[in-house]
């Protein structure tokens, strides 16, 4: 298809692509295509719904069922949608009375959308058709608004770009009118007549984390069941003490009853750091060990001593007239929940006092920021670990939505740190306002607010508590200053369902991060800066606990112009890699990957704000990264190797090989145990590190591999063997990877840097060990290092490159321009001469900046741009006339041969590396020539990609 051809013509083919052939090359955006939820691959229904929205003039939609979740889901979308005064239509339905009252009256909030009640069939409808111009986007299917059809359920929608005279959106459109005519306006006195009908249809569903089977007993979940089989194995193998790492709400506390039951212990204790978490704990063991157990609490007002399962804090137990009460073996089994607190005085007195024959620990977050080392506690035996990312795959937690957006302006600037203390903003009538109009606008699950507000000072809590009372809430402040009764008083008033002497928020500071159970949390309100991942997590978790008549969740984050603002995307994520692109692609695509049916959504300034503050911070500092590996040490209980960083996912290892070249120059840069290598040996070890460890192609490592086992191999017996293993047989690509081992490949300033990059030689048919590098291999620590790199190189490549591996390189994937030299089999590295393109050995790469910087010259702000998934508009150099060579080789590419190959970045915050966007080639009647701004002469070639960009990238590029 060619960018001039009619848009019927464009859809004509684009429709026979996905009805006839898959072969036929048509233009992606317009193709029939399957609308699903799969969020492993970044795909989700609710994402495809806001992807037209965005763009869309109009809309209009025909469902049977909404629900207040389903409608949470895209409230940042129809805000967006009000400011731009882009209006739509929806028809919904009293069909079962399922629609929840809430969702329809918030619906009325919109004066930009119209909606109508359908009540004369049983109406199923479940479509959304989205108008731009003379097209039109038709998705209609299996899904209603409700939060699990858009994030999670298994469903199956169709969509359909249509011009208005198609037969198929003239009849969708025809019924649409004709149901819009025989349906009534939705009214306040409508739905006012319309709730009792619909409390009467309501089932009570029981959401609670444990499950019971049809007798009433209490059975494990899916984290519970493989945690019980690790911790018998551990105790197989000998272990008399284990660590669990639980996301809070994921059931430990049931876990830990269970395993109990399973060791049958005579005599348990169970050990927390604060006092309220004791009832609920004491609860699930009864549940769990039935009436034949006794159970009791040793407190500072209970002295149940001799119970069979005894609930104590750590205060009391270590307490000496406590202790002395009981011998040293006389628990058989201890249970310490929060056990990241395990660093107390108190503590120790009861580690040292007891010797049970079984100790188990517990916590959400044994990351410590004091350097406390958990692991060790537990010698390294991790029972079961299952961090937020997986608790929510496994549907174990409530359903989050997540809204980042932007603080109030003064004075014409955004709040910073300098404000964290200014009374005078941060509780102003302006900012009260604000705060107040965005916790009504985005809501909450249920009847009437149950919130958590976590703020930063004592006085800005007690302001903000003031003046949110007067505005009609009812609030109260905490802090470490109040005292025990007082928090459990104020917990008890904000889960109470009686609207009588109820608290409608808590306003903490320093307090109710952890520790506390409060299920019924329905709504948290950041008003602080985010400067702890785990911070932030625990603060989050308050609200995940799943309970009755609790749907979801809403978490509104007030973002200011903070520093920090990159911690955000790295809480939400769990991303611990220090890599700034896995970050940025967050901010733009963690809706759509986010698990289960929780969603995440920034407004437009805030994500602006978050893309500053990644910009300018130096997430590979030495700080973070010696975090990052210390952090991994205390987990295995060993100095982390390059793989054991790659496997745990703890630490990008390329991210440290940038900032030290290899590992052991970052371990004697942080003071940890290295070896003392000579200069040769330093200098061939950043050598393999820094030009391999990437992972991106795999011959040099695997001829590196051999090389090290054998010293000399027949060159034909060594590309069989790679040929075996790989599956690839390239011998181009091999003899250049040869050739860099070789040192053919590098010049410039590398020459001066890699003085013993000559590792291998070839002589005759056989490829043998260099001098220099049989010199090395003599140190059995280099040897040790130098296997670590190697293998954590096959590793990344295995999982990151070789599933769309071409033999050079692989779509999606990122590539700097001395990569693509090498992996283009170019004899030299050419990458600082390469800038926007190079033609050579019949390959053209095009290496492409999205986002120009604004100081850059005129001649060179080319206006290259994606003009859909598959179409990319390019421009050549200033100066490139039709007729030149460089473009008559592009356009005659069948008769010469010539491969052309498109790699884009967003802007040069992203560093260095470009996502290759595969093998392109060119639209030949759409080829012009054009005057630049300068009235130079320039070609404008528009692309067509042999495969559609994956929607995240996309999404990340053009956003």
């Amino acid at each position: 298809m060619d960018l001039d051809d009619s848009i019927d013509e464009r859809i004509t083919s684009s429709s026979k692509t996905a009805l006839v052939s898959w072969k036929i090359e048509s233009e992606e955006s317009l193709r029939p295509r399957l609308i699903y939820n799969d969020y492993h691959n970044g795909i989700k229904v609710l994402s495809s719904i806001e992807d037209e929205l965005d763009v869309c003039d109009s809309f209009f939609f025909s469902v049977a069922f909404i629900t207040m979740s389903g409608l949470t889901c895209l409230l940042q979308k129809l805000a967006d949608l009000k400011n731009s005064n882009v209006r739509g239509r929806i028809i919904t339905t009293d069909y079962l009375n399922f629609s929840d009252p809430k969702a329809l009256s918030k619906l009325l909030e919109f004066d930009n959308i119209d909606v109508r009640v359908y009540d004369k069939d049983n109406f199923h409808t479940k479509g959304y058709v989205f108008n731009k111009g003379q097209l039109s986007t038709i998705i209609i299917g299996s899904s209603n608004i409700t939060q699990d059809a858009l994030a999670r359920n298994k469903e199956w929608n169709i969509r359909i770009t249509s011009l208005d005279e198609g037969e198929f959106f003239k009849d969708t459109v025809a019924d649409f009118e004709k149901m819009w005519s025989d349906s009534q306006i939705l009214t306040v006195q409508w739905i006012e007549n319309y709730i009792p009908r619909h409390q009467a249809a309501v089932i009570a569903r029981d959401s609670d984390i444990f499950s019971e089977d049809r007798h009433g007993v209490i059975v494990p979940n899916t984290m519970q069941k493989a945690a019980l089989v690790n911790l018998s194995k551990l105790r197989c193998a000998g272990k008399n003490k284990a660590l669990l790492i639980s996301a809070t709400g994921t059931g430990k506390t049931y876990l830990s009853a269970f395993d109990v039951k399973n060791f049958n212990s005579n005599k348990t204790l169970f050990l927390v750091h604060r006092e309220q978490i004791l009832n609920d704990a004491q609860k699930s063991f009864e549940k769990i060990m039935g009436s034949k157990i006794t159970t009791g609490k040793v407190t500072g007002n209970q002295k149940e001593f001799d119970a069979d399962i005894i609930f104590s804090t750590i205060q009391t137990m270590s307490k000496k007239e406590t202790l002395t009460r009981y011998s040293s073996d006389y628990f058989d089994y201890i249970i310490c929940d929060e056990v990241h607190h395990s660093f107390s005085k108190s503590y120790q007195k009861i580690i040292d006092h007891f010797t049970p024959k079984f100790m188990l620990g517990m916590t959400a977050t044994p990351e410590r920021m004091d350097g406390g080392d958990v692991f060790a506690l537990y010698d390294h035996n991790i029972a079961y670990e299952i961090r937020l990312q997986e608790a929510m795959e496994e549907n174990m937690l409530c359903p989050f939505h997540y809204f980042g957006i932007t603080d109030i302006t003064v004075n014409g600037r955004q709040i910073n740190e300098k404000d964290k203390t200014n009374l005078n903003i941060l509780t102003s009538d302006e900012r009260i306002k604000h705060i107040v109009e965005k916790i009504k606008y985005y809501g909450h699950s249920g009847d009437r607010v149950k919130g958590i507000i976590f703020c930063s000072g004592v006085k800005e809590s007690e302001n903000l508590s003031k003046k949110l009372n007067y505005v009609g809430y009812k609030t109260l402040a905490l802090s470490s200053l109040s005292t025990q009764d007082e928090r459990s008083k104020a917990v008890e008033r904000l889960e109470q369902d009686s609207k009588e002497n109820c608290l409608d928020y808590v306003i903490a500071v320093d307090v109710l991060n952890e520790g506390i159970d409060i299920p019924r949390v329905n709504q948290i309100v950041m008003l602080r800066p985010t400067e702890s991942a785990i911070v932030f997590i625990q603060q989050l978790g308050r609200g995940l606990r799943k309970t009755r008549n609790k749907d979801f969740v809403v978490v509104i984050d007030f973002i200011g112009n903070y520093n920090n603002n990159f911690m955000i995307p790295i809480a939400l994520s769990g991303d611990r890699s220090c890599n700034k692109d896995n970050i940025r692609r967050y901010v733009i695509t963690g809706n759509s990957v986010v698990p289960g049916c929780s969603t995440i959504d920034f407004d437009k300034i805030t994500k602006k704000k978050i893309f500053d503050s990644i910009s300018k911070n130096n997430l590979s500092k030495m700080q973070n990264l010696k975090e990052g590996y210390m952090e991994l040490k205390k987990r295995i209980g060993k100095s982390p190797s390059l793989v054991d960083l790659y496997k745990n996912g703890s630490l990008d290892p390329r991210v440290l090989i940038d900032y030290s070249d290899n590992l052991n120059n970052f371990r004697t840069r942080i003071k940890e145990k290295s070896y003392a290598f000579l200069l040769n040996e330093i200098k061939t070890l950043d050598f393999i590190s820094k030009m391999f460890v990437n992972g991106k192609r795999p011959h040099e490592l695997f001829i590196l591999r051999e090389i090290i086992n054998f010293r000399i191999i027949h060159r034909q017996a060594l590309f069989s063997k790679f040929e075996s293993k790989y599956m690839i047989r390239d011998e181009l690509s091999f003899e250049s990877a040869l050739s860099v081992l070789n040192g053919g490949f590098i010049s410039g300033s590398d020459m001066k840097k890699y003085k013993s990059y000559h590792l291998i030689e070839k002589v005759d048919d056989k490829i043998v060990c260099s001098n220099s590098f049989s010199k090395c291999l003599e140190n059995k620590e280099f040897v040790e290092m130098a296997e670590d790199a190697i293998e954590c190189g096959l590793m990344i490549f295995d999982k990151e490159y070789f599933e769309n591996f071409d033999g050079g390189l692989s779509l999606f994937k990122k590539y700097s321009r001395k990569d693509v030299c090498r992996l283009l089999n170019w004899d030299k590295d050419e990458s600082s001469t390469i800038y926007g393109y190079r033609i050579k050995n019949n390959t053209c790469p095009i290496f492409v900046t999205y986002n120009k910087r604004n100081d850059i010259s005129a001649s060179t702000k080319y206006e290259d741009a994606f003009i859909d998934r598959q179409t990319f508009s390019w421009m050549t150099r200033s100066g490139v006339k039709l007729g030149s060579s460089e473009v008559d080789q592009i356009i005659n590419f069948n008769r010469n041969g010539l491969k052309t190959y498109l790699f884009v970045k967003k802007d040069d915050g992203d560093g260095t590396d470009f996502y290759y966007m595969g093998r392109v080639e060119p639209i030949i009647k759409s080829i012009a020539e054009k005057k630049n701004i300068e009235n130079k002469s320039i070609v404008n070639i528009p692309f067509r990609l042999k495969s559609p960009v994956k929607n995240d990238i996309y999404n990340y590029l053009v956003s």
